[in-house]
């Protein structure tokens, strides 16, 4: 971990092998960086500067969660398959292109970028799919005339908005992870108005389920929307922790009160809490509900299901694990957010201290800036912590209820995919 300079306004900061269409192998190119010029002699000026400015934007994007970013990735892969398309002259260098683009965009943020990673990996397989049935049906007539570059871009814009519109509806599946798993296992509110036992709440009767929460992430609001929508007996209380530097626990509560439909709000009861009540927040929880930037897959059985998440959360995890021992500790997330087993290790972001600092009295950071070269002062700034496997009791995707053995087996996916078109 490394502090900052208090002046500092820095932002958050393979062997080559052989291409081919058919085989889905990787285009040389030089090792990770922010800069795209001169990866492929053959890419015109356009693409790269497009890609600069696409990668670009994304390693500086420290707002958007991973799931949007990951859809934003998609989106802009689309773009520039179809102005690589009048470029090039065939298909495999239009798969080229493909192929350098989605390698550039998913080492854009190497911390956070597990969601983008697993995105485009999918998306290309679904892309050379479509386009080697589309080789496979002209060989098959005489008559038709090779798919020309810029037909093959309309092609892979159709796959991708396909898969964009598919993950539109993804947020919902995980709310109905998330309310499937609250109604058969999730513990009872010691505030409940039900007389059952303590093995679940009754949905029969009104119960008070108290969860604790962090951040912003889509699939919390979703998970919380699910619940108020489809437990029509539940009462949520809901506590946020205002997460700075950015303050984003408030924009979740103000989402989930200005967007929720108006017959659940009696049912939902929001309190933000600063980050340092989390030790008073957590006596009194049902369920520390986080979201996941990155889940570990590692063949080391330890560290299989480590969660990367807003910094902050490990503080609410342990002191709940302390103070609320039959709480539960529930990651709520994407499954493309589990990464592959020999993905390396995660490397801290190192954020500008102005993001810290701009919440502070101008007197009090006038004075400290003045007297930093004097004294031993920096400011600790990383946005991101990891929350380890035991831990945590349960992990909640779109496609259900994972364990460990299920991570691995994710993880295990991507990386056979990572492998097929990165090298």
């Amino acid at each position: 971990m490394r502090s900052n300079s208090l002046r500092d306004s820095s932002p958050a900061t393979s062997s080559p092998s052989k291409s081919s269409f058919d085989t889905g192998e990787v285009p040389s190119t030089p090792s990770r960086t922010y800069k795209t010029t001169a990866l492929c002699t053959n890419v015109s000026c356009e693409v790269i500067a497009l890609l600069d400015s696409i990668v670009q934007g994304m390693a500086t994007d420290c707002v958007s969660g991973s799931c949007a970013m990951a859809s934003s990735a998609l989106s802009n892969l689309s773009t520039l398959i179809d102005v690589a398309a009048d470029t090039v002259r065939n298909a495999e260098e239009l798969w080229n292109v493909t192929i350098m683009a989605a390698k550039q965009m998913s080492s854009a943020r190497l911390s956070v970028n597990a969601a983008v990673k697993s995105c485009l990996l999918r998306a290309l397989a679904e892309i050379q799919e479509s386009w080697k049935l589309q080789v496979s049906t002209e060989q098959q007539s005489q008559s038709a005339t090779a798919k020309s570059p810029p037909e093959l871009a309309r092609i892979a814009a159709f796959v991708i908005q396909g898969i964009l519109n598919q993950r539109a509806h993804a947020d919902t599946n995980l709310g109905k992870s998330f309310t499937y798993w609250v109604k058969a296992f999730a513990p009872k509110s010691t505030t409940t108005t039900s007389t059952t036992s303590c093995s679940g709440p009754d949905f029969d009767n009104q119960d008070m389920l108290k969860i604790m929460t962090l951040g912003n992430p889509g699939s919390i609001y979703s998970g919380i929307l699910m619940l108020l929508l489809h437990a029509p007996t539940i009462h949520i209380q809901l506590t946020i922790l205002e997460s700075r530097p950015r303050f984003v626990g408030p924009v979740l509560a103000a989402k989930l009160l200005s967007q929720a439909p108006r017959h659940v709000h009696d049912r939902l009861h929001i309190r933000v809490a600063p980050d340092c009540a989390v030790a008073a927040m957590a006596q009194d929880v049902d369920i520390v509900l986080l979201g996941a930037d990155r889940i570990s897959s590692s063949s080391s059985s330890s560290s299989t299901g480590t969660v990367l998440t807003s910094m902050g959360s490990l503080a609410a995890v342990v002191c709940t694990k302390k103070l609320q021992p039959l709480a539960k500790i529930v990651i709520l997330t994407d499954a493309e957010n589990i990464v592959a087993p020999h993905e390396p290790e995660w490397t801290p972001e190192q954020h500008p201290p102005q993001e810290l600092t701009a919440a502070w009295h101008p007197s009090t950071k006038h004075t400290l800036e003045g007297l930093q070269c004097q004294a031993n002062l920096d400011v600790f700034l990383e946005c991101y912590e990891e929350v380890p496997r035991e831990l945590i009791d349960v992990y909640l995707t779109e496609h259900g209820i994972l364990d460990a053995g299920g991570v691995r087996r994710a993880g295990e996916q991507i990386g056979n995919l990572e492998k097929r078109f990165f090298g």
